[in-house]
């Protein structure tokens, strides 16, 4: 049952994250356009894209820092933080790169503010809210 409820506190996490990021990233655009032209449709369909698509670009570098973390037990903030900052780092290069003028300055910035907060909110939710409960076998085992 644990580890059912911790899968949960995990997709948890992580839905949390790409919702912040998300959140983010449209406030930012709303401000950019000085709020012109933005309805409620319009807002609710940049939810509906662009949360699965934050998550799944987010996966590959995501999923085996999430597995290495939990596998290990390992809930540092930093970790997090680093992570986030990779993430964002990878997603520039990837993503920001204007055809024959080079990189979106304030793009890549963005995109990497948006990926260091949404690994610190992975951590906040799945490593200080809801942490990993400690089964009484795994501290009977670190006692011997």
């Amino acid at each position: 049952m644990t580890g059912l409820r911790r899968f949960l506190v995990v997709l948890l996490a992580y839905l949390s994250a790409a919702l912040v990021g998300v959140s983010a990233f449209l406030a930012y655009g709303f401000f950019a356009s000085d709020g012109r032209g933005w309805d409620v449709n319009e807002i609710a369909f940049g939810f509906a894209v662009f949360v699965p698509v934050a998550s799944i670009y987010a996966l590959p570098i995501s999923l085996p820092m999430i597995l290495l973390t939990e596998l290990r037990q390992v809930g540092h903030w930093a970790v997090f933080a680093i992570s986030g900052i990779v993430l964002g780092v990878l997603l520039t290069i990837t993503f920001t790169e204007i055809p024959y003028q080079g990189l979106n300055l304030e793009l890549a910035v963005l995109m990497t503010i948006l990926s260091f907060s949404g690994a610190m909110i992975y951590w906040l939710v799945a490593w200080r809210l809801l942490p990993p409960r400690k089964s009484a076998l795994l501290s009977a085992e670190r006692s011997i």
